[in-house]
């Protein structure tokens, strides 16, 4: 524990900033680990404690649903033909 106070606000806040971190860290070493090549080797690594926030937070929120569709896909799809800067609404 830091010994800082934070309110309720400022702890939602530093609990997103940490999950999003830790996320982040996790996407960067699976990619890291599908490389092939002679590029220059990167040691991008989890921390113990963002594994921890992964633990608690569940695989699914890190690499998403398998097998799932992509919502934003598919609106982007469905909006595909539609001119959305027509006047004529």
């Amino acid at each position: 524990m830091s010994g800082v106070k934070r309110t309720g606000e400022e702890l939602k806040k530093k609990w997103s900033c940490l999950k999003s971190e830790a996320k982040g860290a996790a996407i960067v070493f699976k990619k890291g680990l599908g490389k092939t090549g002679g590029g220059e080797q990167t040691e991008a690594e989890v921390s113990a404690s963002q594994q921890r926030i992964i633990n608690v937070i569940g695989p699914v929120c890190v690499d998403g649903i398998t097998g799932g569709t992509d919502t934003a896909t598919l609106l982007l799809n469905s909006l595909a033909g539609c001119n959305i800067y027509s006047n004529n609404i």
